[in-house]
């Protein structure tokens, strides 16, 4: 919650046979954690899915204040997997499923059943209330992004009324080629809602977006994007990936980010949208001082993840850049103006900027959050030492410092 005070956790475990889905709670700053008291229906707490088949990939999404939270993941019905929800109203002590699922499904289910259906990702609005969720599914030919929404608390979910040209709802994307690696981001109140994934144009993966202005009731695509050709975000010509998208707590800034292949390496890439996602551009300054790249070339850069303060006008991304050495490195772009501009640090922790890890060992996976004002900017990360992997952080604003570091071991 915007606190800090509520804090959830979700993953799968193995029972021996399957994959369950699973979940625990803290109400004290994460100092103390507990299992929920109720679980849905057919499962005990821990347990968020039923046994008897495996579930995968958990998101877990929770409102401004804590008190209601939703987790998705996918689940095998012995022939597909199934997108599923669960839904807690009281700060994660009782949790259950939806009392009404879209059309064709039953509760849990939020996907058809009759096609594969994997990797969801969820948002909700500052009060809860409004819910989203995205996936792609297969529609026998190719993998389709789709999208459900709740305006009920998560208690109801439908399919939305309208999908952007070309599309049948629920579907986001075309049908005729691969779509993938989606994201859903929305406002504070929920009424604007964007999607971003890649889709295949027979060539290249391409990424797109889509736009919300009234709840998810209707999406289409923005009226200009930076190639002249809506719904693309990326040119075509070269694949781009994984893409990430945020928004501001009004609505109105709109970013994404993605890496792209120049036909060399990756180069991590950015469009902003200043009108609630009508119209995207490039920035106009990159530390490369080729928009809108924000990696150098020469090198690989991959995984971008991007954070924004609730007024839109600080922007972070982080992404990891091999540096010849076949060492992975951390590295951050800023941004104050909106998203216009965007320079590299002026300190960090390795002296070396854009660097926020020291080379000699990789450093990948980087995340990135701030706080409201955009004053405070966490990334963490995990770097090998040569022998384990190691968590590390790092703080700042124009300038990052290192907290400390905390060990893991990986298999």
């Amino acid at each position: 919650d915007s606190s800090g005070r509520y804090v959830y956790a979700v993953w799968d475990r193995s029972n021996g046979t399957n994959n369950i889905i699973q979940v625990a709670i803290s109400s004290d700053f994460a100092q103390t954690w507990a299992d929920p008291t109720t679980a849905p229906t057919g499962t005990t707490t821990p347990n968020l899915s039923v046994l008897g088949e495996s579930a995968f990939a958990p998101q877990i999404a929770t409102d401004s204040t804590g008190r209601y939270v939703y987790v998705v993941w996918d689940r095998s019905n012995g022939t597909n997997t199934i997108i599923q929800v669960a839904i807690s109203s009281d700060f994660g002590q009782t949790w259950s499923g939806p009392t009404t699922t879209p059309t064709g499904t039953t509760t849990p289910n939020l996907s058809d059943p009759g096609g594969n259906a994997v990797d969801p990702q969820i948002a909700t609005d500052s009060s809860g209330r409004y819910v989203y969720a995205v996936w792609d599914r297969s529609n026998g030919t190719n993998n389709i992004i789709q999208v459900v929404i709740s305006s009920d608390f998560g208690q109801t979910w439908s399919d939305p009324t309208t999908t952007p040209t070309g599309t049948t709802t629920p579907n986001l994307s075309v049908s005729g080629e691969n779509a993938g690696d989606h994201q859903i981001t929305t406002d504070s109140s929920g009424r604007y809602v964007y999607a971003v994934w890649y889709r295949y144009d027979g060539t290249n993966q391409i990424i797109q977006v889509a736009i919300s202005s009234d709840f998810g009731q209707t999406w289409t695509g923005p009226t200009t994007t930076p190639t002249g050709t809506a719904p693309n975000l990326s040119v075509s010509g070269e694949s781009a990936y994984i893409p990430q998208i945020v928004t501001d707590s009004s609505g109105r800034y709109v970013y994404a980010v993605w890496y792209r292949d120049d036909d060399v390496n990756y180069i991590i890439q950015v469009a902003i949208s200043s009108d609630f996602g009508q119209t995207w551009t490039g920035p106009t300054t990159t530390p490369t001082g080729i928009a809108p790249n924000l990696s150098v070339s020469g090198q690989d850069a991959e995984n971008p993840q991007i954070a924004t303060d609730s007024s839109g006008r600080y922007v972070y991304a982080v992404w990891y850049r091999y540096d010849g050495a076949n060492d992975a490195i951390i590295q951050v772009a800023i941004s104050s103006d909106f998203g216009q501009t965007w320079s590299d640090s002026t300190t960090t922790p390795t002296g070396i900027a854009p660097n926020l890890s020291v080379s000699g060992e990789d450093a990948i996976e980087p995340q990135i959050a701030t706080d409201s004002t955009g004053r405070y900017v966490y990334v963490v990360w995990y770097r090998s030492n040569g022998t384990n992997n190691i968590i590390q952080v790092a703080k700042g604003f124009k300038t990052f410092f290192p907290i400390k570091n905390s060990t893991i071991k990986r298999g």
